[in-house]
């Protein structure tokens, strides 16, 4: 019982100095929800991938996308969109070893039709060949994002609550699509919810090692 509350205590620890953390004013960390079923696993999935949302410097946003699946579960985030916004543009794609994306446009997000608003893709980041250039569990992609003129940091994640409300002026909307999600090697898609979640998780795959910068001019 010690032992576990001393763990505990580290957590805590641990998520107040990455919250509180000098290099980013502020930080928060969402959760995804399946918006497909094509995957009998896919509902119970969503809460295990995570975004985080931190402020590098004055005029820019880093979105921080995790995947923190664990056995039983299996799957790999191919791409990620992004609907409206105070973003400008992607500036740079950050990769670990073995994370390969390249910046892909207004691709339209599988399954966003489906949503009231629909989904209607700004911004897309995706896996470059091989699927298993992907984000695998335990591994993360930041894209780091310019904001418009006369845009801050808070806009951003105003806007990203106003995004759980639908598709208003100024809203920001997440997703993902997951595929190679086993039995059967299924793809589906999954939204950014308003509850954050996974704080944990999401902390112990904080490692830089083997970084790569991709900056778009």
């Amino acid at each position: 019982m010690e032992s576990r509350k001393f763990r505990v205590s580290l957590y805590a620890f641990l998520f107040l100095s990455f919250v509180l953390a000098p290099g980013d004013s502020r930080a928060d960390l969402f959760t995804f929800a399946a918006i497909s079923n094509n995957s009998s696993q896919s509902g119970s999935m969503g809460p295990l991938f995570s975004l985080e949302v931190t402020q590098p410097a004055d005029g820019q946003a880093l979105f921080t996308f995790r995947n923190n699946l664990v056995a039983p579960y299996t799957g790999t985030i191919l791409t990620a969109f992004l609907d409206d916004g105070a973003l400008l543009g992607i500036s740079q794609l950050i990769e670990p070893s073995g994370v390969d994306f390249y910046e892909s446009g207004a691709q339209s997000f599988p399954g966003g039709g489906t949503l009231a608003p629909q989904f209607d893709t700004s911004f897309s980041a995706k896996k470059e060949g091989a699927a298993s250039n992907g984000i695998d569990p335990g591994e993360y992609l930041g894209i780091l994002f310019d904001l418009q003129s006369g845009k801050t940091f808070s806009d951003v994640t105003d806007a990203i609550q106003l995004g759980f409300l639908g598709d208003g002026p100024g809203s920001l909307r997440v997703g993902i699509q997951v595929g190679r999600i086993q039995p059967g090697d299924q793809s589906d898609s999954f939204l950014l919810t308003p509850v954050p979640g996974a704080v944990i998780l999401g902390l112990l795959g904080l490692g830089v090692a083997g970084l790569k910068l991709r900056k778009f001019v």
